[in-house]
């Protein structure tokens, strides 16, 4: 007998009671053993054990003896040792779930004891009503039933696969397709991640957020402290530098002081003092020795306390002090010389020379060029004003130091810079106007400034 939701209670009671009067109609005489096999497929309730008990102890009056096979789920196992009325299990057999192979047999000698010499079934549709019906084989036995009925009453001599469809449809729970609503859902929540991800810049300053979820920038990462020494050009390294300076970007392998009259310069090199140097009003290439180390730095700028170095394309400003200790008294410096190539101009020069000197002494003491052709007494006037300006011996004659001067002046050569306040000043006239800014000063304020105040070190 089975025992499910669809028994009544009524109709349980009375099958119970038949089948107790019809053992002991059968057997009035002898002592009757029978076997009563229940199989509860949902629960056992307690008025389903109220009629057991009612109807075990009646057979115990009239001596027959019924032994209970209870069949089921073995969670109920506890339950049926609690019923009261009723003896304690005598054995708990637990059967595994038939294997595929097993219930494939079942249904071929299912198939041969109804006298088919043919199988209705295919491996299929066996492998999906075993899956659904999970190995219970009355279930099993139910769902073919029923598709055998649907291919009868199509006159289909097999059955197909919506006569298993529509039998497992009715007699199992349906089974709840979730390949799709998972797609769906994981679609759906890529969409979220996605656009909430692009929008979270934009949103985050407009709505609270805890402190915890702030967002924190990273700390800057502090760059290792560079040491000057270490930074120190090469001879040809300065060198090249120093031809940046004056605006000429040469290659490493030209970059030599005896190529300088290829662009109408003149390379200098000697030993002098700081002070000399500044005077020269030009850019030089200093050498230094730091911490035991010989290197050469381009000097671009020079103020009362502190002054600014070219090396490795890089500014350093250092102390006045500093520089003095580091620096060896060696340098090299470029100038620029007239037009045809000469150091000094005079009334044997080439009038073209003459003419030149005339422009460059208007454009620096800012006044009409003089009209007197030639080497004239006013040509010299000029030179002699322009030397008073400059705090050089005016004695009226264009030499070496009076031409440096004058190409600086005039804006023709890159000077040194030099601040407003520097002690040692070379300007003897008060209120000049500023001349134009001569080429390639514009490189040492371009590149990026580098305080050498941890790093440098004086000289040993």
């Amino acid at each position: 007998m089975v025992i499910n939701k669809g028994l009544q209670i009524r109709e349980f009671e009375k099958r119970i009671s038949e089948f107790l009067l019809d053992v002991m109609k059968r057997d009035k005489n002898a002592k009757p053993k029978k076997l009563l096999i229940l199989q509860i497929q949902d629960e056992l309730t307690s008025l389903h054990r109220r009629i057991l008990r009612k109807v075990m102890d009646k057979a115990q009056e009239q001596g027959v003896e019924i032994t209970l096979l209870l069949a089921g789920n073995p969670l109920l196992a506890e339950k049926i040792n609690s019923l009261a009325g009723i003896g304690p299990l005598r054995s708990q057999i637990i059967i595994r779930p038939p294997t595929y192979q097993e219930i494939r047999d079942w249904f071929h000698h299912q198939q041969l004891w109804n006298g088919a010499t043919t199988s209705r079934f295919s491996t299929l549709q066996i492998m999906r009503i075993a899956s659904r019906c999970e190995g219970r084989l009355s279930q099993m036995a139910q769902v073919a039933h029923y598709a055998l009925l649907a291919a009868f009453a199509e006159r289909s001599r097999k059955v197909k696969f919506r006569h298993v469809k529509m039998a497992l449809a009715e007699l199992t729970a349906p089974r709840r397709n979730v390949a799709l609503p998972l797609l769906a859902g994981s679609l759906w929540l890529g969409v979220f991640i996605a656009v909430g991800w692009q929008t979270l810049p934009h949103t985050s300053p407009l709505l609270p957020l805890p402190a915890a979820w702030a967002h924190r920038p990273a700390p800057p990462e502090e760059k290792p402290l560079v040491r000057i020494e270490d930074s120190l050009d090469k001879p040809v390294n300065a060198m090249r530098q120093l031809y940046r300076v004056w605006g000429y970007d040469v290659p490493l392998e030209e970059a030599f002081c005896e190529e300088a009259n290829r662009a109408k310069l003149q390379c200098k090199r000697g030993e002098s003092p700081v002070s000399t140097l500044e005077k020269n009003g030009y850019p030089w290439i200093a050498e230094l020795k730091v911490g035991g180390r010989i290197g050469y730095a381009s000097v671009v700028r020079s103020g009362p306390q502190d002054m600014d170095l070219l090396m490795g394309n890089k500014t350093w400003q250092v102390s006045r002090d500093w520089f003095k200790n580091a620096a060896t008294g060696n340098y090299v410096l470029l100038y620029r010389l007239t037009p045809q190539g000469n150091s000094k101009v005079d009334a044997k020069s080439d009038a073209s020379e003459i003419n030149w000197l005339n422009k460059m002494l208007s454009r620096a003491l800012m006044k009409p060029k003089n009209s007197a052709p030639g080497w004239s007494q006013a040509l010299v006037d000029n030179i002699k004003e322009f030397q008073r300006k400059v705090g050089l011996k005016a004695d009226g004659q264009i030499g070496e130091s009076t031409l440096m001067r004058l190409l600086i002046l005039s804006g023709e050569s890159p000077g040194l810079i030099r601040d407003k306040e520097t002690e040692n000043t070379i300007q003897k006239v008060q209120n000049r106007e500023p001349a134009a800014q001569p080429p390639g000063t514009a490189l040492a304020e371009a590149l990026p400034l580098q305080k050498a105040t941890v790093a440098m070190t004086t000289r040993q």
